[in-house]
């Protein structure tokens, strides 16, 4: 004959023991009451592990404790007790963010992005007055910028790798500090955009680091897309001057014409150097002592109309020195936006 063990929930009166104690009840759970013992000696039922205070029931019921599973010294029982710390008693109140599963381990959900299909990123650094430093592009990249520095700028005076997977190009001259250059050194920038998207290489985003006197250019890797740029300046000498560099011929008529219908309209326009157009305004709308606004307001109308024939800003870079003073606070830098058609 098979002997089964049904589950036992009788209460268990005090002993000598727990005099001066609260009557305590079994709270033992058997996970397998059917299971069938050999034949032979009656089973030995394992004693009752923990118990808690009728008295003090609604509180604990409240607050139910962590289980934990435990195996006996039979193996075909399992019991589900209470976990209770050494220093606390059986009616110990647990956090209100513990639960009944609190001892399984959290799921690990597993990517739905294979490492493989994931996009590279890359970084270009305009450093100091005159270095394009980059990191992470490969082999044939490098190339491809090398190429555009020796077309593209008047002289590369010197490439050389400081670090593995870093590339330096010192250019010749001071790029990086506007001035009589501002024109070119944008014109250089616009170069590189484009030729990093014939390969592969999109402008995701650009921001100044901690510890950069320049900004750093981040790129992330894509579908070979080359995308013309054209760039939107602003002196941080004369604030009524902004130029257009390289801009076709509706984006062009769309920029004069915004101005010229803004509060206070545009006083003229000309071209100092070949593909780029100065426009200068009647009244300062970068002055924050007359209206702080105003000049947010204007690079808002500049955009939107740009947006309507289908150009798109893929980012603001800082260009040029950083002057002791200027209308945008002490040491600050002027950005130069740059724009493309919309992909």
């Amino acid at each position: 004959m098979l002997a089964t063990i049904p589950p036992s929930t009788t209460p268990t009166p005090a002993t000598a023991a727990d005099k001066g104690a609260p009557p305590s009840y079994d709270t033992t759970m058997r996970m397998s009451p059917m299971v069938a013992q050999p034949t032979g000696p009656a089973p030995v039922i394992p004693s009752r592990s923990s118990s808690y205070s009728t008295a003090s029931s609604d509180m604990f019921m409240s607050s139910p404790p962590s289980q934990s599973i435990t195996t006996l010294s039979n193996p075909s029982l399992v019991s589900l007790t209470p976990s209770v710390a050494p220093s606390q008693g059986p009616c110990s109140t647990m956090s209100p963010m513990m639960n009944r599963h609190s001892f399984m381990p959290a799921p690990r959900r597993p990517s739905s992005v294979h490492p493989a299909s994931r996009p590279a990123f890359a970084i270009m650094t305009l450093a100091e007055q005159n270095v394009v430093r980059t990191f992470g592009f490969p082999a044939k990249v490098i190339e491809a910028i090398d190429l555009t520095l020796s077309r593209g700028w008047k002289g590369v005076t010197r490439k050389h790798s400081p670090r593995p997977a870093v590339q330096d190009w010192e250019l010749l001259g001071a790029p990086w500090e506007g001035g009589i250059e501002d024109v070119r050194s944008r014109r250089l920038v616009e170069f590189l955009l484009f030729s990093l998207s014939k390969v592969g290489w999109h402008l995701s985003s650009s921001c100044e680091l901690p510890g950069r006197s320049r900004d750093t250019l981040f790129f992330k890797q894509g579908p070979m897309v080359a995308r013309a740029y054209f760039s939107v300046g602003f002196d941080d000498e004369n604030t009524h001057s902004i130029k257009m560099i390289d801009a076709p011929n509706d984006a062009r008529q769309v920029f004069l014409d915004t101005l010229s219908e803004f509060p206070g309209g545009l006083a003229g326009h000309c071209v100092p150097e070949r593909g780029c157009l100065e426009a200068v305004l009647k009244t300062d709308p970068f002055n924050t002592m007359a209206d702080s606004e105003l000049g947010g307001q204007l690079m808002c109308a500049l955009l939107y109309a740009l947006d309507g024939i289908g150009y798109e800003l893929v980012s603001s870079i800082a260009l040029g020195r950083k002057p002791a003073s200027t209308p945008w606070g002490a040491g600050s830098s002027v950005d130069t936006w740059f724009l493309a058609k919309k992909l």
